[in-house]
C-alpha cells in the first residue's frame, strides 16, 4: 500500500477578518465576556442560575449597545453611550455581588473587574470625545 500524503490535499482556511479590531473598547468587552464565559460554567449551581445568568445577560446587552453605538449617527451616539455607561455600572455591581456572595473567587473577580475598569475608562474617554464634538458643532 502506498502512503497517503494528506498534507498536499489540505487547504488552509483563514478565519474571517475581525471587524472589532478598530474599536478598542469592543475588543476589550469581547475579551471580558470570553473571560466571564470561561468562569460561568464553573460557578456553583446556586450562583450560575441566578446572578450568573443576570451577569451573562448584562454582558450581551452591553456588547449589543456598543455595536449599535459604533454605527450610530453622530447625533445619536451620545444617547447610546450614556445607556452603555449605566449598563456597565450595573454589570460591575452584579459582578461584585457575585464575588461577595462567594459565587466567584477573588482571583477571578480581580481579573474580570480589572478588565471592566479598563472598559469604563475607555468609555469615559469616548463619552468625553462625543460631548466635546457636540459642543463644538
Amino acid at each position: 500500500m502506498s502512503q497517503l500524503n494528506l498534507t498536499n490535499n489540505l487547504t488552509t482556511i483563514n478565519p474571517p477578518p475581525r471587524q472589532s479590531e478598530d474599536l478598542p473598547i469592543l475588543v476589550l468587552l469581547k475579551e471580558s465576556y470570553l473571560l466571564w464565559h470561561s468562569f460561568l460554567l464553573n460557578l456553583p449551581r446556586f450562583a450560575r442560575y441566578t446572578l450568573g445568568e443576570k451577569i451573562d445577560g448584562q454582558f450581551i446587552n452591553i456588547l449589543e449597545i456598543t455595536l449599535t453605538a459604533r454605527y450610530a449617527k453622530r447625533e445619536d451616539k451620545l444617547a447610546f453611550l450614556l445607556e452603555l455607561s449605566k449598563k456597565l455600572d450595573n454589570l460591575k455591581f452584579f459582578v461584585t455581588l457575585m464575588w461577595e456572595a462567594k459565587g466567584m473567587d477573588a482571583g477571578k473577580y480581580g481579573q474580570l473587574s480589572q478588565k471592566l475598569a479598563s472598559v469604563g475608562r475607555m468609555l469615559g474617554k469616548w463619552l468625553q470625545k462625543i460631548q466635546t464634538e457636540q459642543n463644538n458643532h
